[in-house]
């Protein structure tokens, strides 16, 4: 049983602690929500009412690219929401993000189709809503990490770190909720369901944000760490501009950089692509598949809290050095595995394994950039390696594309792809510092 000094020492908070961790907790679970629902619900409709008469392939491609839009717009919205969060403070790019993204995601629910407007122009509506939804969510990596931890004593990241990573598995878990509900409701693939099913999905996920996490937001505190860098006079007037040119700045985020592209590109090998593995190469029921991976989706929760927690002892360097280098021997071996599973159930216990391991790296993240950067520039190199991160991962199709095509195996082209993630992991934290003693507030 957990004693009382442990909880009171690396746990327990107060009320302003509470409403600024909630309010943090709450981005990042509407992420998840805001990706998912949009692939989700234009897996099930984009070939019928705004893409018709297109291959399969090309049907694919056109929802992957609902996805890929909303990710090139986030470091956008990183270094503008990053830059005002730390020239005015953390609150109130907050408050903008939430009601910004979970305006467009509502907008997705009243958008033209095809019928009414043309391919082109309905098309044109559904990436250009996509990429400024980007731009909002962008901003919530900027100010909603720094946030969260800046209200924390040090002892107390750790766990809270992965409290708040793991608000994208439940965003994740969330959205399929909502998206099941709607398919149920109105009879997918029914009349009704291409009429108003999917539009109400997209409805009910654009007011979840606005309905649920404004009011926490508006009743938010500035960072206590924030206020008094700004009290003293000491904030930067371009915070951007100063990321890059001041050395003391510019370590970090080259550093935090590729720690985010090896985080990336592990995650997504197994987000993305493992789905088509298991059925395209090993011939699992889609059913089964999907099933495997909304219940490790909903696991990866728990391990954020877990390896995020165990950083606060081991040090959030060694625990990156250690995941990394697990990672590539998970790739290496139970990736190949999955080809002599005989049943569901040992298919259940493969892939939780697997999955563990893309899971690992992922509730540290919080603490540790926020740990990296000094409070001036803290929300802008926070956001802005962390997006550029993704941006460089998201590229993965063309990377796995083209390695396939050159070792002759879509499988051991994500294996490659994989180790090379995890591998740089390793060697980014290798080459940075330990953090997790650090004193936000000394960090001016």
């Amino acid at each position: 049983m957990m004693s009382e000094g442990f909880f009171s020492k690396y746990i327990k908070v107060n009320r302003k602690q509470g409403v600024a961790l909630g309010a943090a907790f709450g981005g990042w679970l509407m992420d998840s929500m805001d990706l998912v629902t949009v692939l989700i619900v234009f897996a099930l409709i984009g070939s019928k009412l705004f893409w018709p008469k297109v291959t399969p392939a090309m049907a694919v491609f056109m929802t992957t690219m609902t996805y890929a839009i909303t990710i090139l717009a986030r470091p956008i919205g990183s270094a503008l929401f990053g830059h005002l969060a730390d020239i005015m403070g953390r609150k109130s790019p907050l408050i903008w993000t939430v009601l910004g993204y979970g305006s467009t995601t509502l907008a997705m629910g009243f958008i033209p189709t095809a019928e009414v407007v043309g391919v082109a122009t309905a098309v044109a509506i559904v990436f250009t809503l996509r990429f400024i939804s980007g731009i909002f969510v962008g901003g919530e990596y900027a100010a909603g990490y720094p946030l969260g931890m800046e209200f924390l004593e040090k002892e107390k990241r750790g766990f809270w770190s992965g409290v708040l990573q793991s608000g994208y598995p439940w965003g994740y878990m969330l959205a399929t909720a909502v998206a099941l509900i709607y398919e149920i409701a109105y009879g997918y693939p029914s009349a009704a369901y291409f009429s108003w099913g999917w539009r109400l999905t997209f409805i009910t996920a654009g007011l979840i944000p606005i309905v649920i996490f404004l009011p926490i937001r508006i009743r938010l505190l500035e960072s206590p760490v924030f206020a008094q860098v700004k009290a003293a006079g000491k904030t930067e007037k371009a915070p951007f501009i100063a990321l890059f040119a001041k050395r003391e700045n510019l370590i970090p985020f080259l550093q935090v950089f590729l720690l985010s592209i090896g985080l990336f590109l592990g995650y997504l090998m197994i987000l993305g692509e493992l789905p088509a593995v298991l059925t395209l190469v090993y011939k699992v029921p889609g059913p089964i598949a999907s099933e495997a991976l909304i219940l490790n989706t909903a696991l990866g929760g728990i391990l954020y809290i877990l390896f995020s927690t165990a950083s606060q002892f081991t040090g959030r360097r060694l625990m990156y050095i250690i995941l990394g280098i697990v990672g590539i021997i998970a790739d290496l071996t139970i990736y190949p595995a999955i080809a002599y599973v005989t049943s569901t159930i040992h298919l259940l216990y493969t892939l939780t394994t697997l999955l563990a391991f893309g899971y690992a790296y992922w509730g540290l993240v919080p603490a540790y950039l926020s740990e990296r950067f000094r409070t001036t520039v803290r929300a802008t190199g926070v956001g802005f390696g962390y997006s550029s991160g993704i941006f460089i991962g998201g590229f993965y199709p063309f990377f796995v594309s083209w390695l396939s095509a050159a070792v002759h195996s879509l499988l051991w082209a994500i294996i490659i792809i994989g180790v090379i993630g995890s591998a740089l992991v390793a060697i980014a934290a290798a080459i940075g510092p330990e953090t997790k003693d650090v004193d936000l507030a000394q960090l001016a």
